[in-house]
């Protein structure tokens, strides 16, 4: 899929529909709102609202390359409050990503400030390469880029993201803006925990990258 190719959402990709909100399962590739650069009806927040026939309140954004779970509010007081959830840490949220690397740990977390900012993830190896492995991320703050930049900090490169030094995506085979970070699972106060298959090429990429 080439950024900006106006493909509808699927009804099927509506993961969870609550009185309050939206789950929806973001493909990697697509900008989770409208920008500069962005052609119009191309982003997710777009996108849903063609499909749902009314406004989509953005509670809170994915990079552009990472896939997964995201939720939007139905009204204005919704909106409100999942943020608030999300301001004051109440969510629960699990990624999964593939890099570059060999962790010596099963279990290794990072406390970095990004921007002057308090910042830790714990990140977990599930599967092992000879020069690759897949493992889990879960953020106890919620930085811009911050799986990505603490990953880097160890040495640690997600496939596919090339702003941060990992491989090139013509030579991985992926599209524009596409990179192996997913937000797998997440779960707001009142709600119960919403999970988001891995996209379609994952399953390849752990057999290339990590048999």
């Amino acid at each position: 899929m080439k950024m900006g190719e106006k493909i509808a959402i699927k009804p099927e990709q509506i993961l969870l529909e609550t009185d309050r909100f939206w789950y929806v399962n973001k493909p990697s590739g697509w900008p989770t709102i409208p920008g500069m650069g962005i052609p119009r009806g191309a982003s997710l927040s777009e996108r849903l609202q063609a499909l749902c026939g009314k406004k989509a309140w953005t509670v809170h954004r994915l990079d552009q390359g990472t896939s997964g779970v995201i939720v939007f509010a139905k009204d204005e007081a919704s909106h409100r409050e999942g943020s608030l959830f999300f301001q004051n840490r109440e969510t629960k949220k699990n990624y999964r990503f593939i890099a570059s690397g060999q962790p010596s740990e099963p279990i290794f977390k990072v406390n970095s400030p990004i921007e002057g900012k308090k910042s830790l993830t714990q990140f977990r190896k599930l599967k092992s390469g000879s020069a690759h492995f897949e493992g889990e991320a879960i953020i106890a703050t919620g930085r811009r880029h911050q799986i990505r930049l603490h990953l880097k900090t160890l040495g640690y490169l997600i496939l596919g993201d090339e702003k941060y030094g990992g491989e090139k995506r013509k030579n991985l085979g992926l599209s524009a803006e596409q990179f192996c970070l997913h937000a797998e699972t997440l779960q707001l106060p009142g709600d119960p925990r919403v999970m988001a298959p891995l996209p379609e090429y994952w399953e390849g990429f752990c057999q290339r990258y990590l048999s």
